[in-house]
């Protein structure tokens, strides 16, 4: 449960999703922990795709069209993990019950 999930959209649908669905079973500090593992690694595939695309030639049309989709993809990856923080309130500090803060 500790490595993120290969930051693709088909991915991220099929093996995160039950990744977080058992850690949010264990505590939501888990989940939370899922979920910020996964931003960082989408965050960092996000980079390498952008990378690739500026370096690619502006004739290769195709390539840049396909690189320029999972560019998309993967930026709303990150706004739908964020997302999916706040609806399931993991987006707060999580204390264990008679703690302070």
């Amino acid at each position: 449960m500790s490595t993120a999930t290969e930051p693709s959209t088909r991915a991220i649908r099929v093996e995160f999703i039950t990744r977080l669905y058992f850690a949010y079973a264990i505590s939501p500090a888990a989940a939370r922990t899922v979920i910020d593992q996964q931003i960082v690694s989408t965050q960092e595939g996000l980079l390498h795709l952008q990378t690739l695309l500026s370096e690619l030639p502006l004739k290769q049309t195709f390539n840049r069209l396909g690189l320029a989709f999972r560019v998309q993809q993967l930026t709303m990856v990150i706004a739908w993990l964020n997302t999916g923080k706040t609806k399931l309130g993991l987006d707060q500090s999580l204390q264990e019950p008679g703690t302070m803060p």
